[in-house]
């Protein structure tokens, strides 16, 4: 929470900064091909969104913007308010309802069971049942909704306080352009005292902000995996979205193989694997928490999974 404060007291108090322009700071050099750019590196980060943000987008506005930089993939926590079993247990659609808003909802489209040899009915979440979902914004018929990757019922209550807290803090770290602004100078001041500061793996004193250009490059990444890697004083590795360990395998490898349309097993996964890396204990939940993530969805049935990039 003190990283919270300090972001929006010190360094960010910017006189150019509105936060009722979809814009953020208004600057001239914000063109349409800068936008466009930015929207091509954050096309697959999975953005958290509250859902009373997501009611408040057009019928036929399939990205959330936050300053110059907008996203497709969307995360998002709720509580189901109505739930339909459609074209025979195919799909299951879901009305979410906001938690400080209850009269602010949004849909999620979960289609399950697209081959014939998976389950012909698929099990709906319960009205009432707070979830985690990960998707795409897509516009049917004038209807805005979510199509779901994955929806995963949340056990822990404190995921919910702490999604709140992660909507409000990737919304701030976009709006304020701190990707950008970490490339700079004036980074290591800005960021002192924060969770977003960028430390030496060895006696922990901020690295200059060439430092930091040359080991995560220019593409923003998602706000968990950035304070993971913080925390853990490892070099991120572009090519696997700051992951590490056997979850950066899991993702290489879904990345690189299995079917076009179904992806690969879990058994291929597990093979896939460099055995110094494998760990039997940690796998299944490696899994799950890339699907949380939105970086891998199921895709025939709940033991093939594909890479969302």
């Amino acid at each position: 929470l003190k990283g919270f404060v300090e972001m929006d007291g010190i360094g960010w108090g910017e006189e150019s900064y509105d936060a009722g322009v979809a814009g953020g700071w208004g600057e001239a050099s914000f063109v349409e091909t800068d936008e466009f750019k930015e929207s091509k590196h954050t096309e697959k980060v999975p953005f958290p969104a509250t859902v009373k943000d997501l009611s408040q987008l057009a019928n036929s506005e399939e990205k959330m913007t936050a300053g110059k930089y907008s996203f497709s993939t969307i995360r998002v926590v709720g509580r189901v308010k109505e739930s339909l079993q459609t074209d025979g247990g195919q799909s299951i659609e879901y009305m979410l309802s906001d938690y400080h808003d209850t009269n602010a909802t949004f849909l999620i489209i979960h289609y399950k069971g697209v081959l014939a040899s998976a389950a012909t009915n698929s099990e709906a979440v319960v009205e009432g049942t707070d979830v985690s979902v990960v998707g795409k914004l897509r516009s049917f018929s004038e209807r805005l909704c979510i199509v779901a990757f994955d929806v995963r019922e949340i056990e822990d209550k404190r995921e919910i306080d702490a999604f709140h807290l992660e909507a409000r803090l990737a919304r701030l770290f976009y709006t304020k352009d701190v990707p950008d602004i970490a490339l700079s100078e004036k980074w290591a001041t800005i960021s002192e005292g924060t969770m977003l500061r960028m430390n030496d793996e060895s006696g922990g004193q901020t690295r200059p902000a060439r430092d930091w250009s040359s080991s995560v490059g220019s593409n923003p990444k998602v706000i968990s995996n950035a304070i993971q890697q913080n925390a853990s004083r490892s070099v991120p590795d572009n090519g696997c979205r700051g992951l590490i360990g056997q979850k950066a395998e899991i993702f290489k490898y879904l990345r690189s193989n299995g079917d076009p349309v179904i992806g690969a097993s879990i058994d291929d996964i597990r093979t896939g694997i460099p055995r110094n890396l494998f760990n039997p204990v940690t796998f299944s939940s490696d899994i799950e928490y890339l699907a949380s993530e939105g970086l891998i969805y199921a895709t025939s049935d709940d033991d093939h999974y594909a890479a969302n990039a």
